[in-house]
């Protein structure tokens, strides 16, 4: 902000109803001053905006009329309505979810059952890890053995 001419500048207030209030009378001396988010005022001084009109300020609030929150709530449904047809024609009518299949049976139960999963989740948390050295993981990787990599260095 230009503090010698700030006409035509706007201020924010960072949600600070100080900074509102501490500010306001700056416009006796550019004449005009537009000040982002003044409700912050109420947070403290309610009526702040009010006893400035009646010390002879021209205060002018800018509000959302009917007509512009008419057409955003027009833009928010239609943007609903194209995010709900998007998502229905891309997934096709044949999709199914392909179900997950576990790789490795657990040695408590076969997974048929809610039960029997929760015991082979225990069991797989419970496991002990395996740790690689990066040429192990490199090795795995590229399908070939680690043994030999090492015997190679």
């Amino acid at each position: 902000m230009n503090a010698a001419n700030p006409q035509g500048e706007s201020i924010d207030t960072y949600e600070d109803h100080r900074m509102a209030m501490a500010l306001a009378p700056m416009a006796m001396k550019t004449g005009k001053l537009e000040i982002n988010h003044p409700e912050v005022v109420s947070k403290s001084y309610p009526h702040f905006w009010d006893d400035l009109k009646r010390a002879g300020f021209n205060i002018n609030v800018k509000t959302i009329t009917r007509t512009e929150m008419l057409y955003l709530i027009i833009i928010l449904v239609a943007l609903g309505l194209i995010t709900a047809l998007f998502t229905l024609f891309s997934r096709s009518a044949d999709d199914t979810e392909t179900p997950i299949v576990v790789q490795e049976s657990c040695s408590t139960c076969n997974g048929e059952n809610n039960k029997c999963e929760q015991e082979c989740m225990i069991e797989a948390a419970i496991k002990d890890i395996e740790y690689y050295d990066d040429e192990e993981l490199d090795a795995r990787s590229k399908g070939a053995n680690p043994t030999i990599i090492r015997n190679k260095k």
